[in-house]
């Protein structure tokens, strides 16, 4: 898209999608750690405490794919380009706190279960689904159905990992 066009339309539509999906982050208890070009970090848990977060990302992540559509039918209706979008969502303990350099800080999570969550974003077009959720994440979020997708050799993990997509 951005090859295509003018950089203060790829910047509007950036923004306006950037806009609706961090509204509905907030909406269910998460923080943006950052953004990442067109991509979104965010975080369900830290740096407060937050009953139910697994069950409340796959919330999110199902309420940004519905909001999503509406906006591609929007930017499609006034002739811009759609969006896609691939989420992945991983449960676990991880480090949170100021990482940086001693003269630049930024607060935000690394670890291996971080490492398996952005796994799990890349293959959501080879699966050919909006949203992805490891094992760990499907059996805390008890109100929504999943499919499972089957087990999967990860970059830097010795063991597979199950993976499921919401119904």
């Amino acid at each position: 898209m951005s090859e295509k066009r003018p950089p203060a339309e790829v910047l509007s539509i950036l923004n306006e999608y950037l806009t609706e999906m961090t509204s509905i982050i907030d909406k269910y208890g998460g923080v943006v750690d950052k953004y990442i070009g067109d991509a979104i970090m965010a975080l369900f848990g830290a740096p407060l405490d937050l009953p139910d977060h697994s069950q409340n990302a796959v919330k999110c992540a199902i309420e940004m794919n519905a909001a999503l559509e509406q906006l591609n039918h929007k930017f499609s209706s006034k002739g811009l380009p759609t969006l896609e979008m691939g989420i992945g969502i991983n449960t676990g303990n991880v480090v949170v706190g100021n990482m940086g350099s001693r003269d630049r800080l930024n607060y935000t999570v690394i670890g291996d279960n971080v490492n398996l969550a952005s796994r799990l974003e890349s293959i959501t077009k080879e699966y050919n689904v909006p949203i992805i959720v490891s094992e760990a994440t499907m059996l805390r979020s008890k109100q929504i159905k999943f499919r499972n997708l089957g087990n999967i050799n990860v970059k830097g993990k010795q063991e597979q990992v199950i993976i499921y997509t919401p119904e």
